[in-house]
């Protein structure tokens, strides 16, 4: 039997490791907030495509999604139908 690593989802972007990339990037615990809904929610709408986050964990067993201000602003101008 072989297992296959579960790839991750399309809207996920992988970064090199340099802390200055994802600076002001915002936990999904403050996404989750700003949009008043939960964290599991917010996980979601990352792994159907609705909104953007980065990786910037080390790879899969320590993934660490944080999601751009400007895919936040992006996200809601969508959901909004603007």
């Amino acid at each position: 039997m072989s297992f296959t690593q579960d790839a991750p989802p399309a809207r996920v972007r992988r970064t090199a490791a340099r802390p200055n990339a994802w600076r002001g990037a915002l936990t999904l615990q403050k996404v989750a907030g700003q949009l008043g809904i939960s964290v599991r929610q917010v996980l979601t709408e990352i792994d159907n495509g609705s909104l953007i986050a980065v990786d910037v964990g080390f790879g899969s067993p320590r993934r660490d999604l944080r999601v751009m201000p400007t895919d936040l602003r992006s996200f809601r101008e969508r959901r909004a139908g603007t």
